[in-house]
């Protein structure tokens, strides 16, 4: 069975959990595009394993994709201007670009990015200026 939000265009606030070991069903994730009011995007648990560019949730304040095997993102993040927060941890195999990470750690309130460093960051942690 697939679960799709293809019919909720007014939707202002949206949480989906799932457990990974047990999930059997698919999340049509594109179909939350039509979202169009959407500003809070939560999803915890849930296998997407590549985010879709979600350009078109222009009023999106708050996302969390935690614990979602996410292993692509690209740079549609920044177009979302609204974006104030952002929740990436437990995505253990995702890989941000540096120049895109750099943006959205001065861009958002708060940016919680998988739960690893690039190696360029363990040097600053210890640089003294």
């Amino acid at each position: 069975m697939t679960v799709s939000l293809e019919n909720l265009p007014n939707l202002f606030s949206l949480t989906i959990a799932g457990d990974i070991k047990d999930q059997k069903e698919l999340l049509n994730i594109e179909s939350i595009k039509n979202a169009k009011n959407l500003e809070s995007l939560e999803i915890i648990s849930v296998p997407i394993i590549q985010i879709p560019g979600f350009e078109q949730l222009t009023n999106l304040k708050n996302l969390v994709l935690k614990d979602c095997e996410i292993r692509e993102f690209d740079d549609f993040i920044l177009k979302l201007e609204n974006l104030e927060w952002l929740d990436l941890r437990g995505n253990k195999d995702l890989k941000i670009n540096k120049t895109i990470r750099d943006v959205l750690y001065e861009k958002l309130g708060l940016f919680n990015p998988p739960d690893k460093y690039l190696e360029e960051d363990l040097f600053l942690l210890f640089d003294e200026d």
